[in-house]
């Protein structure tokens, strides 16, 4: 009988094996296909983190001077810095492009899907890490999150590798602790901290939950659970200071974080059905409009998963996930409803949770031909609805959101290294030239490390130069006389055309993804 059972568990560890090689596949080429392309265009802090690695990469210095940061400013805040040290890699391997810039967020997102199979199957088994880790491939939330580079993606990662190597140190019942692996998620959870200003509130909480509803586990690893503490304790003294002065308060200002009634309903929010089902987060840069966080195909999952949890009584593993879901939304609800990057952070729980509910699902049916009818049904749907889902991602969105990503800035640097030696007059109008030519330019960061305007924000409203390229207000200031090309806006130009006729050599124009034009380039004669 012994060995009978111990085939029977080869078996089933070999498959779990071969299945979650298949889910890293399948996630790989949900978040690598079309990286550099999609979403279309390159937002403005993907381009200054992107350029920040570059500076980095080559000076040792950020795009403002600044050698090596834990926490580098950006625009109008400062925030951490550890993506843009990820993101010199791929620079250095390939250039510096939207791919580069993104590439460790897809690869942050293929390592979630891993790190989560280990944690489930420590805690739930082999069936239900295999579903958690499949959801989370085909995840909207997550595949959203993981081809942007938004650092928000790094901290499910480290809370996800944190959480396994918790609860691998704990063992499990009748085995002894294994304390190399508290320190182990000591050290991810302080690596956490480095990650995403969420952290600050999220990652704390969740482990004063964790210890109350562990405390026989902690209990039982003695003075290795006062260590680990003492060493994640450290690492938040180290890092207060900065927290609380201007410069870490900074971004907390800026989307007016505050305690007030508000946050209540802002908390509700992300348990809502339009947040979590039907629309998702309003802003076109944090998912596919008129579509929700999850499928639709989750909910009843989800509703069998937490009837199936609480069935399972005060069992450690159980309220791991509800402190988990109770504490995810609070960072959000801090500052605004409905946020799905602030709330990146739950997207496993809610994995895990379907997971339990489709493994439950499946172990109601005691033959083996309708246990794998059953699996095969949930394949089904959740294999129709992520494959509408990547079919809107990779057609309507990269039309319905161009705008937003600030599609036709590549383009339009591209169209004027076209005038080698000829000055070039860009409206202010056009979004931030001072973050765009330097990142399509490769501009040389030791020279713009030395420019005005990195030493004082104020100058790029007065206007500003770099090398040939001069952006100035076309509103207050005459056209140039010498022969020279503008860029900016067709209305802009409008009020000059008749007196521009006899100087016009050649009109060019940025195409947008609707066939309008986003930009003109007109070169002028003396």
């Amino acid at each position: 009988m012994d060995s009978h059972d111990n085939e029977i568990r080869s078996n089933t560890t070999r498959w779990g094996w071969l299945g979650l090689i298949a889910v890293l596949v399948l996630a790989s080429g949900l978040r690598l296909y079309g990286l550099g392309e999609t979403p279309n265009g390159l937002f403005v802090d993907e381009a200054s983190t992107g350029y920040d690695a570059y500076s980095l990469l080559e000076t040792g210095r950020d795009q403002f001077g600044k050698k090596l940061p834990l926490f580098a400013q950006s625009l109008g805040d400062y925030n951490e810095a550890l993506y843009r040290y990820l993101v010199i890699p791929p620079v250095y391997l390939f250039g510096l492009n939207e791919f580069s810039v993104r590439l460790p967020a897809a690869l942050a997102g293929i390592l979630t899907v891993l790190s989560l199979f280990v944690l489930v199957r420590r805690l739930f088994g082999t069936k239900v890490a295999l579903w958690a880790a499949l959801f989370l491939a085909l995840s909207p939330w997550h595949i959203h999150f993981s081809r942007i580079a938004f650092r928000g993606v790094l901290l499910p990662l480290f809370v996800t590798s944190g959480l396994a190597a918790l609860a691998i140190g704990f063992g499990r019942k009748g085995t002894r602790p294994r304390p190399a692996y508290m320190y182990l998620a000591a050290l991810l959870f302080v690596g956490s901290l480095f990650t995403y200003s969420s952290a600050r509130v999220f990652v704390p909480l969740l482990l004063a939950g964790l210890a109350c509803v562990s405390h026989i586990e902690v209990r039982a690893m003695g003075k290795h659970s006062w260590i680990a503490g003492g060493v994640f304790l450290l690492g938040v003294l180290v890092l207060l200071p900065f927290w609380l002065s201007p410069e870490g308060m900074a971004r907390a200002d800026a989307v007016n974080l505050k305690f007030s009634w508000g946050a209540l309903r802002n908390y509700s929010s992300y348990f809502g059905w339009k947040f979590l089902v039907t629309d998702g987060d309003p802003s076109p840069r944090h998912g596919v409009q008129g579509m929700g966080q999850l499928y639709m195909l989750d909910v009843p999952l989800l509703i069998v998963g937490a009837f199936t949890l609480l069935r399972r009584g005060q069992r450690a593993s159980s309220l791991w996930l509800f402190v988990w879901l109770l504490l995810f939304p609070l960072p959000g609800a801090l500052t605004a409803g409905s946020h799905a990057l602030r709330s990146l952070v739950g997207v496993p729980a809610f994995c895990i949770v379907s997971a339990v509910g489709a493994s439950a699902v499946c172990e109601r049916f005691r033959s083996f031909q309708a246990r794998a009818a059953c699996i095969a049904i949930l394949l089904a749907g959740i294999g129709a609805s992520s494959a509408r889902y990547v079919h809107t991602y990779h057609t309507n969105y990269s039309t319905t959101s161009a705008p937003a990503w600030l599609t036709g800035m590549g383009d339009l640097v591209a169209k004027t290294e076209a005038y080698q030696g000829t000055a070039v007059f860009i409206s202010n109008q056009v979004p931030l030239p001072f973050l765009y030519l330097p990142f399509y330019l490769s501009w040389p960061p030791g020279e713009y490390q030395e420019l005005s305007f990195t030493k004082d924000p104020v100058a790029r409203l007065n206007g500003y130069q770099l090398g040939r390229y001069h952006i100035v207000n076309f509103s207050q200031e005459a056209l140039p006389t010498e022969s020279c090309l503008l860029v900016g806006s067709h209305s802009e130009f409008a009020p000059w055309e008749a007196q521009l006729a006899d100087r016009i050599e050649s009109v060019q124009a940025v195409i947008g993804p609707e066939g309008q034009a986003l930009y003109v380039l007109i070169t002028l004669r003396e």
